[in-house]
């Protein structure tokens, strides 16, 4: 009786750690996915501020300042979002990564370009939109 006490402390531990394991899985997969929808939704400002861009040059400025202002408000958004994500993170290394990337988001600014990209183009300075779009 007491070896199948023993037997069953022991299938309830390896039992304990292969849980620990499987949640410690779903909880990378979980991060992955919300990093892979971050870079999702970047490509997609990216292609929207590309589209803006080309209306600009093409000279067609009708309704790109309201659009690069949403533009610039969801960019900010999003860089908001990853940085509540990277304050929420337990693994250090991805800590890291994400601040690395929110560093280079900060320097390059690119919801504030975009805001600024529509103030120009508010004024008719066509020329300074299509440079800040850039």
């Amino acid at each position: 009786m007491l070896k199948e006490l023993n037997n069953l402390e022991v299938d309830s531990k390896k039992l304990l750690e292969g849980l620990k394991r499987t949640v410690e899985l779903f909880k990378r997969l979980m991060r992955q996915q919300r990093l892979e929808e971050f870079a999702r939704r970047t490509e997609e400002l990216i292609e929207q501020q590309t589209e803006l861009r080309d209306s600009t040059a093409e000279g067609d400025t009708s309704g790109v300042s309201s659009s690069q202002r949403e533009l610039s408000r969801d960019a900010r958004e999003l860089e908001r979002k990853i940085e509540d994500f990277a304050k929420a993170q337990e693994d250090s290394s991805v800590a890291r990564e994400i601040d690395s990337l929110l560093a280079r988001l900060n320097s390059e600014r690119p919801s504030e370009k975009m805001r600024k990209a529509a103030d120009q183009l508010d004024s008719k300075d066509t020329e300074g939109a299509l440079c800040t779009q850039n």
